[in-house]
């Protein structure tokens, strides 16, 4: 769900549940374009050997890191309002 919540669809959805489950058990995870810092985490959520899958507080610890990543760029990016540069108006007239 994760996946889909970022990259905006299901990677393994198929016509029927079979099918879907079949491509949950057979295909590989589709490329993660969208989630940035969140890509490790997805994919380790992801394998498919749940032996590999992170424990809970392994994946705190990896969501944890990421929202640090962010906040570390936050303060270095140029002073931004949703993602877009700032306006700065001109006192000069035309």
């Amino acid at each position: 769900m994760l996946y889909e919540a970022v990259e905006g669809w299901s990677p393994f959805r198929r016509d029927d549940p079979h099918a879907s489950m079949m491509a949950v058990i057979n295909e590989p995870l589709p490329p993660i374009l969208k989630a940035d810092r969140l890509a490790p985490l997805i994919t380790a959520l992801t394998a498919k050997d749940p032996a590999e899958r992170p424990r809970v507080n392994q994946a705190l610890k990896m969501l944890e890191s990421a929202r640090r990543r962010r906040t570390k760029r936050t303060r270095a990016a140029p002073d931004t309002k949703a993602g877009l540069p700032s306006r700065r108006v001109s006192s000069a007239q035309p």
